[in-house]
């Protein structure tokens, strides 16, 4: 029987989300139906075997800031799965360029996911673009460098789910605009995606703890967290588990983090997908004490390299060309000049090859086109071209997206 490649109607959402789920090894659970149904999540297509939803895939509409503080719609590659059954039949490959164009007829000309596994989607065009790190400190290794001052006129209270969206969605879309990778949130994505804590979610873990920060009587941070505390023999073991914390300053991340290490009977603070360059490094006296361990972030999919290119911001310096190679959209092989912060096909002889995953890769300025021709993924023709992009493509910030999506 022959596959077939098509949008999901509105009744075959709950089979779209059941085939993603048994792909993924994850038990089918009604709440995750409300996580799918945020306004963001308007592309979704599936392989139909028969009657019979085999596999899917789909992309979220939102905002990403990319260096320079603007804002571009992007695909946010999402739900992407096959069941076991059929395997090796092409469906993936054919998912993945139904999103594709519809991604660029929407006008998003990049994609971003949060790989599985990166083999996979280095395949179709993904670069890493971004780290991200987890952290497991324990209550001695929460000394602040310069004391434990957590900053004058701080004040930290607890709110209910309906008072956090509006305070959180204010502080998050400050650091937002500053924070390559960091992407926009309608109000059904905070209480469906965020801080609503429904029992199916929270899946028999303690409940979400949301806080905010004020500095001088105005909002300025926030948190939320769970906290689990069990006991080794006659000794408590307590667990907070830092979901998300953003403060819109350095007193605001300071006074927060203070607050969060010095909360009672706590012995291990976790906390995930924290970026590269986060202010605890100076701001702990002992920052090895985190035993951060980095992975993989953000993968970032140029799907249509001119305009892609043209969307961000870059620092001041000569022109330079690039030969670049897309085996999956090959209408993206070619020469682009990146002039004056344009990109345009040319003629004009390359500076540097590379292949479209690699350009991902250094897209939000998280990794250098040096690093990646040392691992032999780019070859510099001119000399100096690998130096000029560098500082062309650099972001003050690393790029950093606090949640898998």
């Amino acid at each position: 029987m022959s596959l077939e490649i098509r949008a999901v109607a509105a009744h075959e959402i709950s089979d779209y989300v059941r085939v993603v789920s048994t792909a993924m090894g994850f038990p089918f659970n009604p709440d995750r139906l409300g996580r799918s149904s945020v306004p963001e999540h308007d592309v979704r297509f599936a392989a139909f075997d028969g009657d019979m939803l085999v596999g899917a895939g789909g992309s979220f509409s939102f905002h990403m800031t990319v260096p320079g503080g603007v804002s571009p719609e992007i695909g946010g590659l999402t739900h992407v799965g096959v069941l076991p059954t059929h395997r090796r039949r092409g469906i993936l490959t054919g998912l993945m360029r139904a999103i594709f164009e519809e991604n660029r007829k929407r006008g998003q000309v990049i994609s971003a996911l949060y790989a599985s596994e990166g083999v996979i989607y280095g395949r179709y065009g993904f670069g890493m673009a971004s780290l991200g790190g987890d952290i497991e400190l324990p209550r001695h290794g929460t000394a602040f460098v310069d004391g434990p001052q957590a900053g004058p006129g701080a004040k930290i209270r607890y709110v209910t789910e309906d008072e956090s969206v509006p305070l959180f969605a204010s502080i998050w879309d400050r650091v937002r605009a500053v924070s390559p990778g960091m992407c926009s949130r309608s109000e059904g994505w905070w209480r469906g995606r965020r801080v609503g804590d429904p029992d199916g979610i929270r899946a028999g873990r303690p409940p979400l703890q949301r806080i905010v920060l004020e500095l001088e009587g105005q909002p300025a941070g926030y948190a939320f967290y769970r906290s689990a505390t069990g006991y080794d023999g006659f000794h408590l073991v307590n667990t907070l588990d830092v979901v998300e914390a953003i403060g819109d300053s350095p007193a605001a991340t300071r006074a927060l983090w203070r607050w969060l290490f010095d909360i009672d009977l706590v012995t291990t603070v976790k906390a995930t997908l924290l970026p590269p360059d986060h202010p605890l490094f100076f701001l702990l006296a002992a920052p090895r004490d985190m035993r951060m361990r980095m992975s993989d972030n953000l993968w970032v999919r140029l799907l249509d390299v001119a305009p892609a290119l043209s969307q961000r911001k870059y620092n001041e310096g000569p022109p330079i060309v690039f030969h670049v190679n897309d085996a999956f959209v090959p209408s993206n092989t070619g020469r682009y000049l990146l002039e004056n912060g344009i990109a345009r096909p040319t003629d004009r002889a390359p500076d540097l090859t590379l292949d479209v995953n690699a350009l991902g890769s250094a897209y939000l300025g998280g990794f250098t086109f040096t690093q990646m021709a040392r691992a032999g993924r780019i070859l510099e023709h001119t000399p100096g071209a690998l130096h000029r992009a560098d500082l062309l493509f650099h972001s003050a910030r690393a790029p950093w997206c606090p949640e898998i999506f």
